[in-house]
């Protein structure tokens, strides 16, 4: 599986990218590439 992640927030280091990384880290872990 490749996923894609887009954050379009202008606050690059809040919880909307914390929670994009979270789950971008998550679905590595099962094994799917992510960019």
């Amino acid at each position: 599986m490749k996923t894609i992640v887009v954050n379009a927030s202008p606050r690059k280091d809040w919880n909307t990218a914390k929670l994009m990384k979270s789950a971008q880290k998550g679905a590595e872990s099962v094994g799917a590439e992510t960019e």
